[in-house]
């Protein structure tokens, strides 16, 4: 079996500040680096204890995936999700984090409509079924 400790790249870290913490200073970090490293080096002094905290959920989280599954995911990249957390890792490495809830607009009958309400799965009543 693998190394189980995670490795965090830069591109995750600034993603979970971005869309976890504080985006505005993730905007304002970016006008002035182009890359992920030196956006996490300018930010990591403000938000090291959250940054710490993550990384050490993420940690545990991975360890009881790995004890349930053991081998079966040792060389399949697959994303670990925690409450509206998801983190893509490949290997030991966490390559990304996504937001559930706001990353990607629901699909399917059950989501939301695109004028922002909710609509039932189901046909209104006034439709007719034109292949009759």
């Amino acid at each position: 079996m693998q190394d189980l400790t995670l490795r965090f790249t830069a591109h995750c870290q600034v993603r979970y500040i971005e869309r976890f913490l504080d985006k505005d200073a993730v905007v304002q970090a970016r006008r002035e680096h182009n890359r992920d490293v030196q956006i996490l080096n300018a930010l990591e002094p403000q938000f090291a204890q959250e940054l710490k905290r993550f990384r050490h959920i993420m940690q545990v989280a991975y360890y009881g995936t790995m004890y349930r599954t053991g081998d079966f995911v040792e060389s399949t990249p697959f994303f670990l999700n925690v409450g509206t957390l998801s983190i893509r890792i490949d290997g030991n490495l966490v390559k990304t984090t996504i937001n559930k809830h706001r990353d990607h607009r629901p699909r399917g009958p059950f989501g939301a409509h695109p004028d922002g309400g909710n609509r039932p799965a189901c046909l209104s009543p006034d439709s007719e079924d034109e292949a009759a």
